[in-house]
């Protein structure tokens, strides 16, 4: 009776040693299936759906003095700066899983708000928040904002892309306790 009862017990661990391995397995070739939201995808589309169409774009430039000076952007500078944005691009694997996703409705811009936050530091880029119109789900607006250090200098940056409308480049460097700001504001009408 006792051998019996030994071989049961032996039986029952063997049986149940491979199931726990089974689960380890399982979990180490897990992969994340959240699809984040392809805002570079809209602003490559819009971009290049506007220097197809010849538009002239219309900017104002902003310089750490306060002075701004009003000028038309040709497609060179446009095509950096719209580098600039899509650069920015989390829904890359080596970023994306520095990120979380929260969704939300704003019912006083009749907005659904994506935003996708960070506090890692292997991650220059903290914040990025997709609007979405709330009636049909069009993209209506990406906000991106990044924080870097450069030497001895701590920049903030801050990207806007307005679908349809316009783009804002805010960048703030701060050093010993000075602070320089610049601004682009670029806007265009798909309308004309």
């Amino acid at each position: 009776m006792n051998k019996l009862f030994f071989i049961g017990i032996a039986t029952l661990l063997f049986a149940c040693n491979p199931k726990e391995k089974n689960k380890e397995t399982t979990k180490s070739i897990t992969t994340d299936s959240t699809i984040f939201y392809p805002y570079t995808y809209y602003i490559k589309t819009e971009a290049d759906s506007l220097l197809k169409a010849k538009k002239s774009f219309l900017g104002t430039i902003t310089d750490s003095s306060g002075n701004k000076k009003l000028q038309v952007i040709d497609s060179g500078n446009f095509k950096n700066i719209v580098n600039q944005f899509v650069t920015k691009d989390i829904t890359d694997a080596s970023l994306k899983k520095y990120f979380q996703e929260t969704v939300f409705r704003d019912l006083t811009t009749n907005s659904i708000v994506m935003t996708y936050s960070t506090k890692s530091d292997k991650s220059t880029i903290k914040n990025v928040d997709v609007y979405l119109d709330g009636t049909n789900n069009n993209l209506k607006r990406i906000d991106i904002k990044v924080l870097y250090m450069k030497a001895d200098s701590s920049i903030t940056e801050n990207y806007t892309w307005t679908i349809g409308k316009e783009l804002y480049l805010v960048k703030y460097a701060e050093a010993n306790g000075k602070g320089n700001l610049s601004r682009t504001y670029i806007q265009w009408n798909l309308k004309n």
